[in-house]
């Protein structure tokens, strides 16, 4: 599963350096931080620290 995974990255990667997108890495890096900070929020221990920030 981890391989199919990797070789998806591979042929998405290879996609952008091919077509020329580059306005698709910054889109992807900023969806990518926003999973991790749900992530990170669905923690109960850091739940009330970010209560308080937003």
């Amino acid at each position: 599963m981890k391989r199919r995974r990797l070789g998806l990255i591979v042929q998405f990667s290879k996609m952008i350096w091919h077509k020329k997108t580059w306005f698709l890495i910054p889109i992807l890096t900023m969806l990518l931080i926003g999973v991790l900070l749900l992530v990170i929020v669905e923690s109960p221990v850091l739940l009330p620290f970010f209560y308080a920030i937003f």
